[in-house]
């Protein structure tokens, strides 16, 4: 074999097997995006959870202050008070649950686009290496 179109050959090559390497990262970059993506949710449902454990801990506390102080728990007041700290807490887990989801979108886009980068990389690596290989080819027929 000619050593011009052997080396054309093992350049193209190269550049496949450089594409190929480049889309195979793109899949571990975007399974860790997925991974990150899913702890992102669990702690968001974790941070929910604590939060209405707190607030159930709290309620639990401010009866038994009541009680101590010989107040009904049932009081208008108390109600009221309830009320509002069940809004706030209403509010906060809301608030959690809307950061959780437009943080798992962001890292689903962000894996999107990792995967779209490494697909162009191995696209562009083939058409690289079918030129160099015809490149390659034509060198070789032109010198025979």
């Amino acid at each position: 074999m000619n050593p011009q179109l052997a080396l054309g050959l093992m350049q193209a090559a190269g550049s496949l097997i450089q594409g190929i390497g480049a889309y195979q990262t793109a899949k571990l970059e975007k399974f860790n995006v997925d991974t990150e993506s899913q702890l992102a949710n669990a702690q968001g449902i974790q941070t929910r959870t604590a939060t209405i454990e707190a607030f159930k801990t709290a309620i639990s506390s401010a009866d038994a202050l009541y009680s101590k102080f010989g107040r009904d728990v049932s009081d208008p007041s108390a109600m009221a008070q309830k009320e509002a700290d069940k809004e706030t807490v209403g509010s906060d887990i809301s608030d959690v649950a809307i950061m959780a989801r437009i943080n798992q979108l962001a890292l689903k886009q962000q894996g999107a686009a990792t995967m779209r980068k490494g697909r162009e990389s191995l696209y562009s690596s083939v058409i690289e290496a079918a030129t160099t290989g015809g490149e390659a080819y034509l060198d070789w027929k032109k010198t025979k």
